[in-house]
């Protein structure tokens, strides 16, 4: 998908965005929480925070008729294989990394393929963003791997590079 604007209220679940939220413009991930639209922010001061974009009237203030930057969602994000991990199964051994806004989290049952989500911030409580479909869950079950830092890839972006780094964590 080419880079294009797209209303908030047009964004779909798991779409890359690049917008006006909250205290300035940043990077952030379009998902659901509920019935409602949201974005996790990526980067800046208030990085891995799910920011309501709309209440029970529509969306809110800033994001109603407002246009940001859409990527699409043609992108990947890798763990650091090479950095800070920890292994854990829900239940037993529970790893402080799972639970870490920020933290890349791999989860599955034994020889499943694994689902891949970001620990952010919903309110006062820890969620989930599922990776693949773009909605925000309770934490996933099942053996889990955290890692601490990860980088964002898009490969799509004509013009720039075959392969472009956006957002790496440390």
């Amino acid at each position: 998908m080419p880079l294009t604007f797209r209303l908030f209220e047009k964004c779909k679940p798991s779409e890359l965005i690049r917008g006006n939220i909250g205290d300035g413009i940043h990077w952030a991930i379009c998902c659901r929480a509920g019935s409602r639209s949201n974005a996790v922010i990526l980067d800046g001061s208030t990085r891995w925070t799910a920011t309501p974009l709309e209440n029970d009237y529509g969306f809110v203030g800033p994001f109603d008729g407002a246009a940001c930057l859409s990527y699409g969602d043609k992108y990947k994000i890798l763990p650091h294989h090479d950095g800070v991990c920890e292994l854990d199964q829900i239940g037993q051994n529970t790893s402080e990394l799972v639970r870490t806004p920020g933290a890349f989290v791999y989860a599955a049952s034994v020889d499943v393929e694994l689902n891949s989500f970001l620990v952010v911030h919903l309110g006062q409580r820890i969620a989930y963003l599922n990776l693949s479909s773009g909605i925000l869950q309770s934490e996933p079950g099942g053996f889990r791997a955290a890692f601490a830092s990860w980088t964002l890839w898009k490969d799509d972006m004509a013009g720039i590079a075959p392969s472009k780094a956006l957002i790496s964590t440390s």
